[in-house]
């Protein structure tokens, strides 16, 4: 048994034993990482050199960092869960991301400082939210919208 086929087993012994909010939550999650799956091989594809700067830019994002895209935070039914929306799309995070996304959104003093702080922060802890929104840098305008999102939805609880 080579290792994908035992961690194929690993999970779906586990997931006998989980609830139906909690199956529901990983298939939504499978959802997330195999649409995050398809971009990557998409990008992939595409090629790296030759044709225009127009041709370069053909590969259509889902939100393009020229549309104008609203951000806000809105808690689930589940109230350790919230979803950060960015134009259309649908951000999963828990408590724990957002709490440490609001620390890092308050302790900045503007949202320029913010931006590569937050950036950064998505990097290494969640990847999947700058291709899914398409923030290429700390000076998107998405983390800019992100900082005062953070700070008007929530409170330190000092």
């Amino acid at each position: 048994m080579n290792k994908r086929e035992k961690l194929i087993d690993e999970i779906s012994a586990l997931m006998t034993e989980l609830e139906n909010q909690d199956l529901v939550f990983l298939k939504e999650q499978a959802g997330v990482l195999d649409y995050n799956r398809k971009v990557r091989l998409k990008r992939e594809a595409q090629p790296e050199s030759g044709g225009s700067e127009a041709d370069k830019g053909a590969f259509t994002v889902k939100n393009s960092a020229t549309e104008l895209q609203e951000v806000r935070i809105e808690q689930t039914e589940r109230a350790k869960f919230f979803h950060i929306c960015v134009g259309k799309v649908r951000l999963f995070m828990d408590s724990s991301e957002i709490r440490a996304l609001f620390q890092i959104a308050s302790a900045a003093g503007s949202p320029e400082e913010a931006g590569p702080r937050l950036f950064r922060w998505f990097k290494k802890e969640r990847s999947d939210v700058l291709s899914e929104v398409y923030i290429p840098d700390g000076k998107s305008p998405v983390l800019k919208d992100l900082y005062q999102a953070l700070l008007e939805s929530f409170t330190s609880a000092s």
